[in-house]
C-alpha cells in the first residue's frame, strides 16, 4: 500500500470529527472583513474548504490555492478560482499573500522547523488569519507516532500546540483563541489488515520504517492499540494573527 493509498483508506475512519465547525466558527470571529484570498494545505477532496468558504463568502468567490501531496485534482468541491498544487507545502512554489491560510491535520508533516513558520507568515497578508489544526499530545495518533518512535530509536514529534505558538510569537505572531474537541475513535473491523497499514502510514510518515518489515510495523501498531483501548481523538484548533510591520 503506497502512502497516497494508505491516506484515501484511512480519511474515513479519521475524518468525521467535529473539528470543521470549530474551524468555521474561528474563520468567522477573526477572519478580515471582505476575505479574498485563501490558502489550503492539506485539502483533500476538499470537501471541508467548500463548505467553510460557502458558509463566509458575502459575494462572490474566494481566489484559493490549494496544496495537498495526495490532491484530488478530480474533485468537483473545486472551482475555476481554485489553483491546484500537488506538492508538499515545502515544496510548493506560491508568489502571493492571503487573508486566510488553513493548515488542517497537516502541519506535522511540515512544521518541523522554524524555516516553515517564517514562510508561512511571509504568506499571511496584515490583519489575515491562520488556523491550525492539529492532533492533541494526549490523542491516540499522536501516540501512536512517539510509540512507533520510540520502538525504533528515533526522536518523538515536537509538532505540539505549545512548541506551535511559541515558534509563530517569536516571529510576531499571536494566538489569539484555540479550541479542543474530543470522542473515541472508531476503528472499522471490515479490513483489519489494510487498517492497519492505513494507521500506521498516517501516523508515521515523519519516521524512518525502511528497516521494518510489514509485519513488524504491524505488530508494533497492533500493541499500541491492545495498549491504548478505546483510542481517543484529540484534536487542538489554533488561530494565529499578525500585525505586520513595514
Amino acid at each position: 500500500m503506497t502512502i497516497g493509498e494508505a491516506l484515501l483508506a484511512s480519511k474515513p475512519a479519521f475524518s468525521n470529527a467535529p473539528d470543521g465547525t470549530l474551524i468555521l466558527e474561528l474563520l468567522r470571529r477573526w477572519a478580515p472583513n471582505n476575505s479574498k484570498t485563501w490558502l489550503e494545505i492539506g485539502v483533500g477532496d476538499g470537501r471541508h474548504m467548500s463548505q467553510c468558504q460557502r458558509e463566509l463568502r458575502s459575494g462572490g468567490s474566494f481566489k484559493t490555492v490549494v496544496i495537498d501531496p495526495e490532491l484530488d485534482i478530480r474533485s468537483s468541491f473545486f472551482d475555476n478560482n481554485t489553483t491546484l498544487l500537488p506538492s508538499r507545502f515545502q515544496d510548493a512554489t506560491i508568489d502571493t499573500q492571503f487573508d486566510i491560510i488553513n493548515s488542517r491535520h497537516s502541519a506535522y508533516y511540515f512544521l518541523t522547523d522554524t524555516s516553515a513558520h517564517q514562510r508561512m507568515m511571509h504568506l499571511l497578508r496584515p490583519n489575515g488569519v491562520l488556523i491550525i489544526t492539529l492532533w492533541n499530545e494526549n490523542c491516540s495518533l499522536f501516540g501512536l507516532h512517539n510509540y512507533f518512535a520510540k520502538r525504533t530509536n528515533q526522536a518523538p514529534s515536537t509538532v505540539i500546540k505549545k512548541n506551535i505558538i511559541s515558534n509563530f510569537a517569536n516571529l510576531g505572531a499571536t494566538c489569539v483563541e484555540f479550541s479542543s474537541c474530543s470522542g473515541e475513535l472508531t476503528i472499522r473491523e471490515d479490513s483489519p489488515q489494510k487498517l492497519l497499514s492505513s494507521i500506521l502510514d498516517l501516523s508515521l510518515r515523519l519516521l524512518d520504517a525502511s528497516t521494518l518489515g510489514e509485519r513488524e510495523k504491524a505488530d508494533i501498531v497492533r500493541s499500541y492499540i491492545a495498549a491504548s483501548h478505546p483510542l481517543q481523538r484529540k484534536i487542538d484548533i489554533l488561530a494565529f494573527m499578525h500585525q505586520h510591520r513595514e
